[in-house]
């Protein structure tokens, strides 16, 4: 179980860059570093932790830090009452301890634990060597929290409309993390105008990472980045369109509605909440689950009564209400399930 009091996320949202870049500047989410090592941390039941004698509070994903510092997988250092998960972390903390970063926001709060070498690319300078231009792309939504940001881009004039009347935009989302998360890149982005659903689309050929460019100076990794940017920006519309080609009419097997259930139950923590995003109820749910599981494995799966289209939807649909990181990853296993297989 979590401390009692965990520090809450600051999350803010924008349509002007202008404004976004002004909050990135002010207090509330200007980052400092602290080098350290992982037996140096103590932490109180009340949502505190102490470091080299230094109090902090610290956020929720901090806890699933902790507890990869451990190397605990996520789902006992949930499950498990906050003194035990401690007395585990005090046992092997010594015995695993390493050099680390943490990542303080506010002046007093941990928001996130990287590697000792952690030195991720500014956002700042990322939105000032993007240049964006209206006609070239827009600014549709930039999402700044305690995780990192996630700068939607939409492309003036490039939609699909894979059914009539269902007209989709076509962008990139460019994430960024300067608190221990998944570092700078860029992916393929849709936006269903129907409900305005956002969905993230990472194919082999739809993903430019600025990690590929780490080796160069700063600045110019940064530039690199930029331009593959814009390469990924002239493609985007013939790779998305090709996506949702392939999907179309297709059905949700069981085998892949239970490893779906799954993905979203270990996300939200929730079997109800999973149920709900699916629109399945538990009699259900647990028919198709004891279906799969009963099935002699040489035997092919079954189809559903669902739609694999309907589905990812239903999922992208879901995130919309979700804090930041929570939306990217619903946003992401919704964009994977249009890659699933027949």
């Amino acid at each position: 179980m979590l401390p009692k009091e965990l520090a809450e996320v600051r999350e803010k949202s924008f349509t002007s860059l202008d404004e976004a870049e002004t909050c990135l500047r002010s207090d509330e989410f200007v980052v400092t570093s602290i080098k350290t090592a992982s037996d140096q941390i103590q932490i109180y039941e009340n949502g505190r932790m102490e470091v080299e004698g230094k109090d902090y509070a610290y956020v929720q994903g901090v806890h699933e830090d902790l507890a990869k510092l451990i190397r605990m997988p996520l789902p006992f250092a949930y499950d498990l009452d906050f003194d035990l998960f401690n007395l585990n972390f005090e046992m092997l903390k010594k015995r695993r301890s390493k050099g680390i970063t943490l990542c303080i926001a506010r002046g007093d709060t941990v928001v996130g634990i990287a590697s000792a070498d952690y030195a991720p690319a500014r956002t700042l300078d990322i939105l000032d060597q993007l240049q964006l231009d209206d006609d070239w792309i827009a600014c549709k939504k930039i999402m700044i929290s305690d995780f990192g940001m996630a700068l939607n881009l939409i492309i003036p004039g490039v939609s699909i409309e894979p059914e009539q009347g269902d007209v989709i935009n076509v962008g990139l989302r460019i994430t960024n993390s300067e608190t221990g998360g998944r570092e700078l890149q860029a992916t393929l982005f849709t936006e269903r105008l129907a409900c305005i659903n956002g969905s993230i689309i990472r194919t082999n050929e739809g993903v430019a990472y600025w990690g590929k460019h780490k080796k160069r100076t700063y600045g110019a990794s940064i530039r690199a980045f930029v331009k593959q940017v814009h390469m990924l920006k002239d493609r985007a519309q013939g790779l998305v369109a090709d996506v949702y080609r392939n999907v179309m009419d297709r059905e949700l097997f069981d085998d892949q509605f239970v490893a779906l259930f799954r993905a979203l139950q270990r996300r939200t923590r929730s079997i109800e909440e999973a149920e709900q995003i699916l629109h399945v109820d538990s009699v259900e749910r647990l028919e198709i689950q004891r279906a799969v599981r009963e099935r002699d494995r040489t035997s092919p799966p079954e189809p559903t009564r669902f739609r694999l289209f309907d589905v990812h939807n239903q999922i992208t649909a879901a995130a919309r209400s979700r804090q930041l990181l929570m939306r990217q990853h619903l946003e992401e296993i919704g964009g994977a399930l249009l890659f699933s297989r027949n």
